[in-house]
């Protein structure tokens, strides 16, 4: 084998290595009973606490995100935490606008007449639109009586929508 040869086997070695860390690195990290971890506080200070899972406030922390080692870039881990805070929200004021806008209406699933409408992003065409179904529904989906209405909570929210399709 050339010395090129070992060289470029080496540096294959290596890259190789880089893609196992960075996958390591982006895993979520699984908080054991008594761990310790960083969060942020209602002033958005990163501080330091203790794991023990039956407290509510860990929990709210698994869910948002809202955990991190003294070792991670507070920054970013709080830009992440505030994207999910975001998201929620978000759901949250979609889900309260479509039982304002449905009246009372709730789907009746075992109903196979009974259309029920959906918001998707069209990868392909770059747009937010609409679909009908009649037994199934996507997590976190919600769901309107009509076309129009559908149609009504794409144009209410806009582009804020995007912010349900990031990464």
């Amino acid at each position: 084998m050339s010395e090129l040869e070992k060289i470029k086997k080496e540096l294959e070695e290596l890259n190789n290595k880089v893609k196992e860390l960075e996958k390591e690195k982006n895993k979520k990290w699984k908080l054991k009973k008594g761990d310790e971890y960083y969060c942020f506080d209602f002033r958005e200070e990163g501080i330091k606490a203790y794991f023990y899972r039956d407290d509510y406030v860990d929990k709210i922390n698994f869910i948002l995100g809202n955990y991190f080692t003294k070792n991670d870039d507070m920054k970013e881990c709080k830009n992440k935490v505030i994207k999910t805070i975001e998201k929620l929200e978000l759901l949250t004021e979609l889900q309260n606008y479509a039982e304002e806008i449905n009246e009372g209406w709730k789907p009746d699933w075992d109903n196979e007449d009974e259309y029920k409408y959906h918001i998707y992003f069209n990868f392909d065409a770059k747009v937010f639109e609409n679909d009908y179904c009649w037994k199934r529904k996507g997590l976190n989906e919600t769901v309107f009586k009509s076309k129009e209405l559908a149609e009504q909570a794409i144009e209410h929210f806009g582009e804020r929508l995007n912010l349900l399709i990031e990464g």
